[in-house]
């Protein structure tokens, strides 16, 4: 019967993927990452789903090792002078490993095949929710779906 990944076995996701930094996965899509990040400790997609990577979660409930699914994600964050940046993930779809839970709330990731960039790389503070974080205001738009990596 299939079972969940455990924290122990999600952060050592997070440990491979970290030792391949700046590295290629496979042929360098960000779900190239993901697959063969969660394979590192027997885990498996739960079917032919190309974007499903294990049981659904909250983001609330999210830990190291889960693989965030984003659909047409924006993250603006607006300081308090006015300006801004806005970041997207997944124009349409992009795939991503959660790293790291920061104490605002919002996720460090590990991902490849961003911007262009074909190995794996670091991305921090990537907040799932709108809302004041600091002297901060961040709007998000789009969608994402959380997934806990199962073993089979």
């Amino acid at each position: 019967m299939a079972r969940d990944i455990t924290t122990v076995e999600g952060r050592s996701i997070v440990t491979w993927l970290e030792a391949r930094a700046n590295q290629r996965i496979d042929r360098g899509e960000c779900w190239d990452a993901a697959e063969l990040g969660i394979q590192s400790v027997g885990a498996a997609r739960p079917g032919s789903q190309l974007y499903v990577w294990g049981r659904a979660v909250q983001s609330t409930a999210v830990q190291l090792g889960d693989i965030l699914q984003f659909t047409n994600f924006k993250m603006r964050i607006t300081q308090t002078d006015k300006s801004w940046v806005e970041t997207g993930f997944g124009l349409p779809r992009h795939t991503a490993i959660v790293s790291y839970l920061n104490t605002d709330g919002s996720v460090d990731v590990l991902h490849q095949n961003y911007d262009n960039v074909r190995s794996v790389q670091l991305f921090e503070w990537v907040y799932l929710r709108s809302g004041t974080y600091g002297s901060e205001k961040v709007a998000v738009s789009g969608t994402f779906a959380c997934y806990r990596p199962r073993k089979p």
